[in-house]
């Protein structure tokens, strides 16, 4: 036998010794008992760990190839329902299990409750309340959902009255508001107590642009409740608003008049 194919015998009798010596812990960790190598020196037990389809021995540093020693824990001296750290040198008890003499206990919690940290502590999950060391539903009356803060409101077209959802009384020409919390007048009324009534628009009026009063039409301004027709003198013209009148260009106003610039 060549020196290369001695070389390769070697490598494959390691590698016999290994596999047989592994045993599979947790997704991307492997222990590996101890064993003694073809030139008869001896590897302790040790965890070997994969990613990437690349090892990792965690007897060496990151930074260097030096063995060193690192205190690492066998798969038997884990407790039920415990799993390793991602180094190997420590255990943590699984969710809903609390450490307690090296051991894992169940959480006590009550029905409808959820553990929330490692310690142990529970909350109540949506739609319940904690009372006492219970979870009780929460009340929501008829016509109301509940939020996001554990708590109810009413639904669109309801309002709350003594703890109940009471519907809202829309009147005629009006609608719910964009919250579905109350009620606003149609455009063109206005809101008086519980009802809506029309804006009385006078003769060469309109209604404003949100529908709740009126404004005189170009070429006309207020007068009291009326819209009257706006007087406007020679060498003038309505201003753009269409509200009064301003003086032609090269004239200057002096009321009630437009006279030549000097």
């Amino acid at each position: 036998m060549n020196l290369r194919m001695f070389s390769y015998a070697k490598i494959f009798a390691a590698g016999l010794c290994l596999v047989g010596a592994t045993q599979t812990v947790s997704a991307g960790a492997t222990w590996i008992e101890g064993y003694t190598r073809p030139d008869g020196s001896y590897v302790p037990s040790h965890y070997l760990f994969h990613s990437h389809g690349k090892f990792y021995d965690r007897e060496r540093t990151a930074r260097s190839s030096t063995l060193e020693k690192i205190d690492l824990i066998a798969p038997n001296a884990i407790p039920a329902n415990a799993r390793l750290n991602y180094a190997g040198t420590n255990w943590g008890c699984l969710r809903r299990y609390q450490k307690i003499n090296d051991q894992c206990l169940t959480i006590e919690i009550p029905e409808n409750a959820v553990v929330r940290n490692a310690d142990g502590t529970w909350e109540c999950v949506y739609g319940y309340q904690q009372e006492g060391d219970q979870c009780v539903r929460i009340p929501v009356p008829v016509n109301a959902r509940l939020d996001y803060y554990d708590s109810w409101n009413c639904r669109r077209g309801y309002i709350q009255q003594d703890g109940h959802c009471v519907e809202i009384i829309i009147p005629n020409n009006a609608y719910l508001n964009f919250f579905g919390t109350g009620w606003q007048c149609k455009f063109g009324y206005l809101r008086e107590d519980q009802a809506c009534v029309k804006i009385p628009v006078p003769e060469n009026a309109k209604l404003n642009f949100f529908g709740t009063h009126w404004e005189c039409e170009s070429g006309y301004s207020t007068d009291g409740s009326q819209c009257v027709a706006i007087t406007i003198p020679d060498n003038a013209r309505l201003n753009y608003l269409g509200s009064g009148w301003e003086c032609e260009p090269g004239y200057q106003k002096q009321d009630p008049l437009c006279l030549p610039k000097p």
